[in-house]
């Protein structure tokens, strides 16, 4: 039977197509050879063979007779070809119908094939992916394996720690403890980044644990290594000299740093990492200072013991040389420890200052009994400014606080008592209050010098010589005059400003402020009473005069300390008189203690019982210009004193004439015909007052005043005669740089 079939829809092999293309070609080449009659040929032919023997059948013996005849014509010779060549084709046929069959069931196969094929691809598909996805699975499994086996290592590792640090085969050196400080840095981190592991805190006390254990190792091993060194050191203790003490006390010391060094560098390395670390590396350092200062307080006390005795006089020196002494132990010291120590300790300065407080101790009884200014102000320049320079230079801090706080606070005292006993209670003897006659014997002194120096330029022409400067420059252009000697100054004010030269080099500015202005207070009062005592043995000129001078000088002098508020003394005190009044009035109301309203005397009491802040201001600039404006006015009133007691003879006169017009009497008094006003006496009188008026004064009021007299009272012929200057030639006198 043929099959149909679609071959389109069938995957052949590329040998299955061959075999196929092979077949189909066989038959079309034996389709060429064999010649087969067509179908309608067959039909003809046949029709006209039974048109020729048509046979009339009536029973099946005929039919069967009637085809027995068929067969035996069929028999013929001519035939046979055909026969054979039918038979051939029908073998043919069969073996092509066979091959046919055989390829469709090859083809059924193959559709077989390929469906199993598919099926078979699926399933290959899906063991394929089951297999990767359980590859995945092991490969995830194998990691968290891993880190199951990293994390367990972690916890592991406390066996092994434990283990080694308990063996009795441990040495304490930096190269083994450098992996277990890592291993328990490791694993504290570890355990403190997971706190959700089930015994996370248990193993985080446990870890705690040996490392507090191998801190304790380090700190054992430091301190008996320091315990040896100071043990060795303090048996060779009596074989000490000032050759070998630096031998003795720092190179011995320092050849066992190597040993403590290396385990201070993994404490100071990781000390970020833990407070552990930082305990344990501050108490090192603690066993480090504790050793050091037992080896060297007695020595530090004997050598200031030694420096004391020497310098007990000369206490400048015995400052300079402990200072000196301190700074070198303190750079030396400084240096030991870094070689121990990466870096510097806070204790090591606290053992410093303690070491310093030795000197202290013995320095300061010396400068709370010292009297004089000048030793002092040296000490505070040494301790302020020498050791502060050097320390400098040595990038050292010299332990010098408390000295220079004791020296400054016994200064300031000091200086106290001086300007009350030496300057507000200065007595000063008669050639102190001798003015002007100091300055017109300075003076004399100056001319004859000036005229002797002139004679010897003119002795030294009439020889032929030069003379080294000319006789002019001699007289005006002095270097030093004697009268410009700080000689001649009041002993108070040079002694306020030698004092303020001094404590300007020794205080800080702001105590320099407050205490330049109380003591240029006190000198200004010695100088007020100074003044008083010339006024009475002298004019009120000279007292003026004298205190001018020396408040110029002051001002002059004082600049250059830049004093705030220009000499101006402000003095803050409590003024408690309300409090006297509030207590006078508490108890003429003690009926009103307990009043529960605004009248309760007890709270009446505590809000006007409080004191106030009184601000006293003395200005030495204000008392330097109430003595020019003093000086000033005297000047003019000796200037113009006749002018002024004609002007006041002219008021008698006038209330001599109002007195007498009140009466009724008619006898009134002209002026002019006055002996005392006489024209020829005021020409006189005026005239003398306008040569006079050499210097600026305040005399113009009085010439106003004598002006409009004159007009009034004297015809213009007597006014010639008189000849009073006018205000504008007054002014012109008294102000001639207007011209």
């Amino acid at each position: 039977m043929q099959a149909s079939f679609d071959w389109d829809s069938i995957e052949l092999s590329d040998a299955a197509v061959d075999s196929v293309f092979y077949l189909t070609s066989s038959i079309e080449d034996s389709e060429k050879d064999v010649f087969v009659p067509s179908s309608s040929e067959r039909k003809a032919k046949d029709q006209e063979n039974v048109s020729n023997n048509i046979t009339e059948l009536t029973n099946i013996t005929e039919f069967l007779e009637w085809y027995k005849e068929y067969e035996d014509e069929s028999d013929d010779p001519s035939d046979m070809l055909v026969r054979s060549v039918q038979a051939g084709l029908q073998k043919e046929r069969s073996k092509w119908q066979e091959l046919l069959q055989g390829v469709s069931d090859t083809l059924n196969s193959l559709d077989r094939l390929r469906a199993q094929y598919s099926e078979v691809a699926g399933k290959t598909n899906a063991l394929h992916h089951d297999c990767e996805h359980l590859l995945a699975e092991q490969d995830r499994l194998l990691q968290r394996a891993q880190q199951i086996d990293t994390c367990l290592d972690y916890f592991n590792h406390y066996d092994r720690i434990s283990a080694k640090l308990n063996s009795p085969y441990l040495q304490v050196t930096a190269e083994s403890l450098q992996p277990v400080l890592s291993q328990i840095d490791d694993c504290l981190e570890f355990v403190n980044r997971h706190p959700e592991f089930k015994e996370a805190h248990a193993y985080h006390v446990k870890f705690k644990q040996v490392l507090a254990r191998c801190l304790t190792l380090i700190h054992d091993s430091v301190f008996s290594v320091l315990e040896n060194a100071v043990f060795s050191l303090e048996s060779q203790i009596d074989q000490l000299s000032p050759e070998n003490a630096f031998t003795l006390f720092y190179g011995r010391f320092r050849s066992h740093s190597a040993k403590v060094r290396p385990l201070m560098e993994l404490l100071e390395d990781r000390r970020s990492r833990s407070q552990d670390y930082q305990s344990a590396l501050h108490e090192c350092a603690a066993a480090y200072v504790q050793h050091r200062e037992r080896l060297l307080r007695p020595s530090v006390q004997a050598a200031v013991t030694e420096m004391t005795a020497r310098c007990s006089t000369d206490h400048c020196s015995l400052a300079r040389t402990g200072c000196s002494f301190l700074l070198h132990l303190c750079d030396d010291e400084e240096s030991l420890f870094r070689q121990f120590f990466r870096s510097l300790h806070p204790l090591l300065t606290a053992m410093l200052r303690r070491l310093c407080s030795t000197f202290y101790d013995a320095f300061r009884p010396t400068v709370v009994h010292l009297q004089h200014l000048e030793t002092l102000s040296e000490l505070c320049h040494i301790l302020q400014r020498e050791a502060i320079d050097l320390a400098a230079q040595q990038q050292q801090q010299v332990q010098r606080d408390g000295g220079q706080a004791d020296v400054q606070e016994r200064l300031v005292y000091r200086t106290h008592v001086y300007a009350n006993s030496e300057i507000l209670g200065f007595r000063p003897a008669p050639g102190d209050l001798a003015y002007p006659e100091k300055l017109e014997m300075m003076r004399n002194i100056a001319d004859s010098l000036n005229t002797g120096q002139v004679s010897a330029g003119g002795a030294l022409a009439d020889a032929g010589l030069a003379a080294p400067h000319p006789p002019s420059s001699v007289s005006t252009n002095m270097p030093l005059s004697p009268a410009d000697l700080h000689g001649m100054w009041y002993p108070t004010v040079r002694r306020t400003l030698t004092l303020l030269s001094k404590l300007s080099r020794c205080l800080d500015r702001g105590t320099f402020q407050g205490l330049a202005q109380e003591v240029l207070d006190l000198c200004v009062q010695s100088l007020l009473s100074a003044s008083k005592s010339i006024a009475g043995r002298k004019t009120s000129v000279d007292c003026d005069l004298f205190l001018m001078k020396h408040l110029l000088i002051l001002r002059e002098q004082v600049a250059p300390f830049q004093l705030d508020a220009g000499g101006i003394i402000k003095e803050a005190s409590l003024d408690f008189s309300k409090m006297r009044s509030a207590a006078v009035n508490l108890f003429s109301a003690r009926g009103r203690l307990l009043a529960l309203n605004r009248n309760n005397a007890f709270l009446q009491f505590l809000l006007d019982s409080h004191p106030d802040v009184v601000e006293n201001t003395l200005d030495c600039r204000q008392q330097l210009r109430a003595t020019c404006q003093r000086f000033i006015t005297s000047a003019s009133e000796r200037l113009t004193q006749g002018v002024a007691e004609f002007c006041k003879m002219y008021s008698n006169l006038e209330e001599l004439n109002s007195n007498s017009a009140k009466q009724s009497a008619g006898n009134v008094a002209l002026l002019r015909n006055q002996p005392w006003s006489a024209p020829e006496k005021l020409h006189d009188l005026l005239a003398e007052a306008y040569k006079r008026l050499k210097t600026q004064a305040n005399t113009l009021q009085c010439f106003k005043s004598i002006e409009s007299i004159l007009e009034k009272h004297y015809t213009e012929e007597e006014l010639q005669i008189i000849a009073c200057p006018t205000v504008e030639q007054i002014n012109l006198l008294l102000n001639p740089s207007r011209e």
